[in-house]
């Protein structure tokens, strides 16, 4: 419900679990958790490559 913790949604991660993170910051809260497991190596592939592993998947 409304003003409910909720790990990783509105509170830090790991040892900063019991920090409550405000309203106006949990948009980046979430933006920043995504970009911190995005990981890539070379040459960013080809577009036509790209599309067709999506559509594989």
């Amino acid at each position: 419900g409304e003003g409910e913790t909720i790990y990783g949604v509105n509170t830090g991660f790991g040892k900063l679990a019991s920090v409550r993170i405000n309203g106006d910051s949990l948009a980046l809260l979430q933006k920043n958790l995504v970009r911190s497991h995005a990981a890539g190596i070379g040459e960013p592939l080809p577009a036509n490559i790209v599309r067709l592993m999506m559509a594989l998947k």
